[in-house]
């Protein structure tokens, strides 16, 4: 299998500012399950997928029905992880 029948040239990625509703806006419209977080000078910093933003999410909301991220949680960014 080739790699170019899954992946493409024009990536989408998203600023580590980016709210949850504006990931899951984008993920939803553009039909694509994970995205890179770019910061500073093009560094990558990690990638947020489908599933991160489903279990940030309350059980019962679909984040990626229509207008539900909106509605749901407007202004909640992503944070990194802290080391435990």
């Amino acid at each position: 299998m080739f790699v170019s029948m899954w992946m493409t040239r024009e990536v989408t990625s998203i600023a580590p500012t980016a709210t949850l509703a504006e990931i899951a806006t984008l993920m939803m419209r553009q039909r694509i399950r994970r995205l890179p977080v770019i910061g500073a000078r093009s560094a990558l910093l990690g990638i947020v997928t489908h599933s991160d933003v489903l279990h940030a999410f309350p059980p019962d909301i679909n984040p990626f029905a229509i207008n539900a991220a909106e509605s749901i949680v407007p202004d909640t960014r992503m944070s990194r992880p802290t080391a435990t």
